[in-house]
Formats: C-alpha cells, sequence, structure tokens
C-alpha cells in the first residue's frame, strides 16, 4: 500500500512536469507567471495613479499660487488708489481751508501787521463759532455779508466778533468810525 501510494504520487508529479513543460512549448505561462504579471500590471496601475494625483495636486498648487498673486495685485492696486487718493485730498486740503476757515493767530482778516491787543502769546484765540460761521458768510458769494470786525474786548489773546454786514468798504469804513479805544481788525 505505502509502495502503491509512491507510485500515485510520482505519477503525478510527472503529469504536472509534462504539463508545465507542455505549456511553456506553447507559450502557455504557469500560475506563478501568471501571478508575477498581475503585480506588475497592478504596480503599474498604482504609479499611473499617483502619477496623475501628483499632477492633479501640482494643478491645485499652481492655481492656487494663481489666485494669491491676484488678489496681491488688487491689493496692491487697491493701496495704490488710496495712497493717491490721499495725496489729491493732502493737496486738496490748503486750497478748501483757504477758502472755509477764518485765519489763526496774529492780526485776524489782515487789516496790519501792528501790535496785537497788549502783548501775551502770538495766537489768537479764535474759538468763537461766530467768528468762523460769520469769516463763511463773507467768503461766500451766496450770502449778502461782505465785511466783518473783530477785537479783542479788553483780554489779551481772544478775539471777538464786533459786528458785520454789507454794504462793502463803506459799511466797513462806517463801523470802524464809530467811536472806541481798542485795536479792531476788519
Amino acid at each position: 500500500a505505502a509502495r502503491a501510494k509512491e507510485d500515485s504520487d510520482r505519477n503525478r508529479r510527472q503529469a504536472e512536469e509534462k504539463k508545465k513543460r507542455y505549456a511553456k512549448e506553447k507559450g502557455e505561462p504557469d500560475e506563478q507567471s501568471c501571478t508575477r504579471r498581475a503585480d506588475r500590471e497592478e504596480k503599474g496601475r498604482k504609479g499611473l495613479r499617483e502619477r496623475e494625483d501628483r499632477a492633479s495636486q501640482d494643478k491645485a498648487r499652481d492655481e492656487e499660487r494663481k489666485e494669491q498673486a491676484r488678489r496681491d495685485k488688487q491689493k496692491d492696486e487697491q493701496a495704490q488708489r488710496e495712497k493717491e487718493e490721499q495725496k489729491k485730498a493732502q493737496a486738496d486740503k490748503p486750497r478748501a481751508e483757504k477758502k472755509e476757515t477764518a485765519p489763526t493767530g496774529g492780526a485776524a482778516g489782515g487789516g496790519g501787521g501792528g501790535g496785537g491787543g497788549g502783548g501775551g502769546s502770538n495766537d489768537a484765540d479764535l474759538s468763537d463759532p461766530s467768528l468762523l460761521n460769520t469769516w463763511q458768510d463773507v467768503r461766500s458769494d451766496s450770502s449778502s455779508t461782505t465785511w466783518m470786525l473783530m477785537g479783542y474786548k479788553g483780554t489779551r489773546n481772544v478775539l471777538s466778533l464786533y459786528d458785520s454786514g454789507e454794504g462793502g468798504l463803506q459799511g466797513f469804513r462806517q463801523a470802524v468810525a464809530e467811536p472806541g479805544q481798542e485795536v479792531l481788525y476788519g
């Protein structure tokens, strides 16, 4: 019985070897060759997927960089526009101040370079809102006010509005001609 089993195993092995030889002669691959080929194909597909993934990631990074560059350019352009607007506003500011505000310090409104109101600080206090309002009326083309008269009213540096009116130089002269012992500015 043992011998019969050995013979059977031997016959089986010989048959398998014969099959393998026959398959090789015909060009048919054996099981291990098929497995190796399948592994190589799987590795190839996996490599292709990895290359496609890397290409996709590179493309996404490039798009992100382009978008960031676009945003940076927009920021730079906006900053440049704001800078130009600030320069324009600064250039327009002195003109607007000359038109709309009363002069500060010393003798307000011209009328003399002499001493002002008895010494003290060089700057006159022009905080009285009626001074600015009247000054704007005199400067405005739509207002009939053509002159204003200011003085210190007994203080050293606080200017106050005495009078304002129509009539140009004639009306101004009449207001100045009224008796008083103060230094006046008009």
